[in-house]
């Protein structure tokens, strides 16, 4: 059977990562997060899963066997935006002293 393609928008993406509940999930998969994990501190069980599911329907995250892990689209994503930014966010009153 043949999958239509979805389109997926940047704005989908930056919208289902911009909370620190979705950062911390994606955190969790870069690692390997089991799928018996009782979810992450300082979320509801139901934010967990809201906010996992629509990871998983996004492609940015998959269950493989008992772990969830980033998908090649995922790992795209948490490398090129979210450990850069991690980099930059300290230093980030030096770089606006450049558009001075």
């Amino acid at each position: 059977m043949h999958q239509q393609a979805v389109p997926i928008l940047s704005e989908d993406v930056f919208t289902i990562l911009g909370d620190k509940q979705s950062i911390e999930i994606l955190e969790s998969a870069s690692a390997g997060m089991r799928s018996s994990s009782n979810g992450i501190r300082n979320q509801s069980k139901k934010q967990y899963y809201v906010k996992l599911k629509g990871l998983v329907e996004m492609g940015i995250v998959e269950k493989r066997k008992a772990i969830y892990n980033l998908t090649a689209f995922g790992l795209l994503v948490y490398e090129n935006h979210f450990k850069t930014m991690k980099k930059v966010i300290p230093n980030y009153w030096q770089i606006k002293n450049i558009d001075y």
